[in-house]
């Protein structure tokens, strides 16, 4: 893919999830607004379908770019493969969602959380195979169509008042564009082998994409469980500091098929100048648009939630800044999956999530909000560092890798 190419279609994935972003935020942002007592819950039950979704549906997406990208061979029978894999997965996820959120609200809400995580785990598949298969155009107008559907729901359920239907929203935008993601192609079945290979880089990323994905609701749910009397501070804060980072998330699935293409034609390898040239323009993206935001965080917040929450400015800076390094996560993070290090990438994010926790579990229930922001900090950069020295290495061996398919498969 060519620079310009890459671009584009990074920009224009960065669009959609943008507008997907910004009905996100208007959720929260109005929530908190028209009844500040909710938010703390509703950031709370948001984290845990998110967290849900890690276990499986989002390796789903980011296999589709990973095997079947635009013009593979066999690229409807991996996507076939990968339906069976989401359909096992909805199966399992619905009572998982129930006990979990049954500790945090009402049944409507119990009700409702199983429906949002359904919905967003087939959003995920069907927005990474769109991606993956070079349709970035379609994907970004779907976003931007189905946000517009969020956004009008969110005014409905908020006029009407409807408290406990707050997760709504989200999950009718999500299940609209699922429907509208699909991709029809032959029945064509997939060879053993090629299962298989997709199988085992499934579980090896949902395990990385769990270590990854887990500290952040873990940590929400440390500050509702240990201090909840400032939880929706801290959601109102959490709640402007993580939309930046789904350009990231854009990002990561337009760079893992371009480096799974370059990694073909260089034995398994990305030549280490592409790498470095790809790493230090994301790192510059990042400081740029983060540190506007670590610069403007009282200004931030009092725009959007005039007088409610100013005691949150210390938090959203560290916030802020924590999730500039998360963002810039992403980049090592592709450049190991794309060249079919996903164990690698695996390794350093259980390294990560266990750095976090053990910091959780013995700063959270003392230094309450300040204890469950030092193990989101300390989670966050053991990740980032590992992911960026085991990027920069030569893999260990040349040609074809575990996880990766040969090239008559890609």
């Amino acid at each position: 893919m060519a620079a310009r190419q890459l671009a584009s279609a990074t920009i224009l994935g960065a669009l959609g999830l943008a507008v997907q972003g910004a009905a996100r935020f208007a959720h929260t942002t109005w929530v908190g607004n028209a009844a500040p007592d909710r938010l703390g819950t509703l950031s709370a039950l948001l984290s845990v379908s998110v967290f849900l979704t890690l276990l499986g549906p989002a390796s789903a997406g980011i296999a589709a770019g990973r095997f079947a990208p635009a013009g593979a061979p066999l690229a409807a029978a991996h996507r076939r493969e990968l339906v069976r894999w989401m359909l096992r997965l909805s199966v399992a996820l619905v009572p998982i969602s129930v006990v979990v959120a049954l500790t945090l609200g009402g049944p409507t809400e119990v009700v409702l959380c199983a429906v949002l995580v359904l919905t967003y785990a087939w959003y995920l598949f069907t927005r990474g195979a769109l991606i993956g298969s070079g349709q970035v155009r379609r994907a970004a107008m779907l976003d931007i169509g189905t946000a517009v559907l969020t956004f009008a729901s969110v005014a409905a359920v908020i006029r009407g008042e409807l408290w406990s239907w707050l997760l709504l929203p989200p999950a009718v935008g999500y299940a609209a564009f699922a429907v509208l993601a699909r991709q029809p192609g032959p029945r064509e079945e997939l060879p053993a082998e090629q299962a298989r290979l997709v199988r085992a880089f499934l579980v090896t990323n949902t395990v990385a994409q769990v270590a990854t994905g887990a500290l952040i609701p873990l940590t929400m749910l440390c500050v509702e469980w240990f201090d909840g009397a400032n939880s929706s501070a801290f959601g109102a804060a959490l709640a402007l500091a993580t939309p930046p980072n789904m350009i990231a998330q854009a990002m990561l699935l337009v760079l893992v098929p371009h480096f799974a293409t370059i990694a073909a034609a260089y034995g398994g390898r990305v030549p280490r100048r592409h790498a470095v040239a790809v790493l230090a323009a994301s790192a510059a993206l990042w400081i740029v648009l983060f540190g506007a935001m670590v610069a403007l965080a009282p200004w931030l917040l009092e725009l959007v939630y005039p007088g409610r929450f100013p005691e949150a400015a210390t938090t959203l800076r560290v916030l802020l800044v924590v999730m500039a390094v998360a963002s810039f996560a992403m980049t090592p993070v592709a450049l190991l999956v794309g060249s079919g290090r996903e164990r690698q990438q695996a390794a350093t994010a259980l390294a990560g999530v266990l750095a976090g926790v053990a910091v959780l579990v013995v700063a959270a229930p003392t230094l309450r909000s300040a204890g469950a922001l030092a193990g989101f900090a300390v989670g966050i950069a053991v990740t980032t560092v590992a992911a960026l020295v085991l990027s920069l290495r030569e893999p260990a061996r040349q040609g074809p890798v575990p996880g990766q398919p040969p090239p008559s498969a890609a």
